[in-house]
Parts: C-alpha cells; sequence; structure tokens
C-alpha cells in the first residue's frame, strides 16, 4: 500500500487544486490502476470540459450558418436554429 500512502500524502500536503485538471487526471490515474498516456488523460480532460464543447459548437454553428446552408448543403431543423439548444438538432 506504499502507492496509497504516497498518492494520499501528495494530495493532502502538496497538491494545490485546479479547476479541472487535477481532479480529472487522479480519476482517471486511479481508474487506470496508476497507468495512463498523455492521450488518454487529455481525452479525459476534453470529456470533462464543457468550454471545449462550447467552443466547438459555435464553430460547427457558425459554419452551417455561413458556408454549408447558404450552398444549401446543410441547416438545422426547422425550429432548432437560434434556441440556444446546444444540440442543435441533426443537420441535413
Amino acid at each position: 500500500m506504499a502507492a496509497f500512502s504516497t498518492l494520499s500524502d501528495f494530495i493532502q500536503k502538496k497538491m494545490q487544486m485546479a479547476p479541472i485538471y487535477q481532479p480529472v487526471m487522479l480519476t482517471e490515474l486511479l481508474a487506470r490502476r496508476g497507468k495512463a498516456t498523455r492521450r488518454k488523460l487529455a481525452e479525459a480532460l476534453l470529456r470533462r470540459d464543457e468550454s471545449q464543447f462550447e467552443h466547438y459548437d459555435r464553430i460547427v454553428e457558425n459554419y452551417v450558418e455561413n458556408e454549408t446552408r447558404p450552398e444549401g448543403l446543410a441547416d438545422y431543423p426547422a425550429g432548432a436554429r437560434g434556441t440556444g439548444r446546444s444540440d442543435g438538432g441533426p443537420l441535413g
């Protein structure tokens, strides 16, 4: 149990909490028995970072509004555009 006591000591005495990064990384490491690639940790962070979702949601919305809709290639279903719904409904 040396690994647990080392982790516990780190959390209680040394770690300074960041808004999302440390809890997510610790949870991911604990779930993976202390081993995770940088990519797996980055994926875990992205899954829990709503601001990244919102960023790409705006990119998709702008792309549809300015590029595909004017060309008749894709649009949101009637009533979905401008409702503030993050899913916006299916494109088509």
